[in-house]
């Protein structure tokens, strides 16, 4: 695992590729926590709109691990998920 400060420096580093840029705001996810949002795809929206479709990554502002993606059609949010919880099992399917 990388430390928060070298995940941080990744993270700064992808947003420097074409279409990357960090929002800079705090962004809620979909399960209410607050995000640093990673904007790293942008594309034409539905057929007949000139909105544009972005994809976000979600990182935790302490720890910059990442915890969830969303979709955004212009400036509303039309899909995502949040990372509720993770952990190291012995076998697939045991929950930590």
């Amino acid at each position: 695992m990388l430390p928060s400060k070298g995940l941080a420096s990744l993270y700064r580093a992808l947003a420097t590729l074409p279409g990357g840029t960090v929002v800079d705001h705090l962004v809620e996810t979909a399960s209410g926590r607050r995000a640093i949002a990673l904007d790293h795809h942008t594309r034409d929206g539905y057929p007949g709109t000139e909105e544009k479709l972005r994809d976000q990554w979600l990182l935790d502002p302490q720890t910059y691990r990442v915890t969830g993606m969303r979709m955004l059609l212009g400036d509303k949010v039309v899909g995502g998920n949040s990372l509720l919880a993770t952990a190291v099992v012995d076998r697939a399917g045991e929950r930590g």
